[in-house]
């Protein structure tokens, strides 16, 4: 999401978690649709190559899935280095 800050991306993938969680499957209404999600992003200027990138959001989609699945995780990236931060 290009010019999009980590945390209005976080804010949008929350409200597509929520609006996700509503949903009922007509065959199965007891289910609940669920969705982990992971994202890195920066504030600024970040020169960091594509792989980097995919890595950091995959860590904190695997974060998500670890502590409790149906959450965002995201971590801002500057330089070489992105921290998890559960929400």
């Amino acid at each position: 999401m290009p010019e999009t800050t980590p945390d209005a991306a976080k804010a949008l993938c929350e409200r597509i978690r929520i609006a996700l969680g509503k949903i009922t499957w007509p065959r199965h209404p007891e289910r609940k649709v669920t969705v982990s999600i992971g994202i890195a992003g920066s504030d600024g200027s970040c020169i960091i190559d594509a792989a980097k990138w995919v890595e950091a959001a995959d860590s904190n989609l695997y974060a998500a899935k670890t502590n409790g699945r149906n959450r965002v995780v995201c971590s801002p990236v500057d330089g070489n280095l992105a921290l998890a931060q559960a929400s």
